[in-house]
This record gives structure tokens, sequence and C-alpha cells, in this order.
């Protein structure tokens, strides 16, 4: 019988400043593969966030291969990885730095078209 390690992604939140000494997502993941946190909440952080000239924002989280490996022994072990999604999406929070820095981007380049 096959086993799943079921990884729920709740929401996503955008900050600006950069977090110090934060932890890898793909650190979080190990940790839940190994029993570390499972059925309890966690953060984990990507830096690779992107403006895109339409002015939408593209973000993402690349499969490092820290993961595929820990994803290849659980494989091995009779484990599947599944990332659960919310059917009605994923919510994008800002946080209250973010809007302070869209502020002032919105400023700044209201100042430079003046």
């Amino acid at each position: 019988m096959e086993q799943y390690h079921d990884i729920n992604i709740t929401d996503i939140q955008l900050h600006a400043a950069i977090p110090r000494k934060p932890t890898p997502w793909y650190r979080a993941i190990t940790k839940a593969l190994n029993g570390g946190f499972f059925n309890k909440e966690s953060r984990f952080y990507t830096t690779r966030q992107n403006k895109l000239k339409n002015g939408s924002m593209q973000v993402s989280f690349p499969l490092s291969p820290e993961v595929q490996k820990e994803k290849e022994r659980a494989e091995k072990a009779g484990k599947k990885i599944r990332f659960i999604f919310p059917p009605e999406g994923i919510p994008i929070r800002l946080s209250r730095d973010f809007i302070e820095k869209l502020k002032a981007d919105a400023k700044k380049q209201k100042s430079l078209n003046n």
C-alpha cells in the first residue's frame, strides 16, 4: 500500500524585506519528510520574485537538488510527496512592509515622471 506525505499549501505572503537566516524551503520539506513537523504549520521562503513588464509579479519555488533527492528517497521507501493546493486557489497576502515598499516605489516613480 502506498503512503503519502501531503504538504498543504495554504497561502503565500509577500515580504519586501529579505529575512535574516531564512529556512530554505527544501529544508522545511526535508524536515517534514523525516517526521519533523507534519500536521503543523510551517513557513519557508524564496527570493525568486520578479516584477514582469505587464505589472504582474511572478514568484517561484524551484525544485532544488536537495528536494529532488528527498523525493527519490521517499519514493524508494514507498512514499509519495503530494503538494495539496486549495481548490479555490492560494490566497496571496501582502505584508505591511511589502505594502510600504509598493507605496514608496509608486511615489518614486511619480517623482521621476514629473
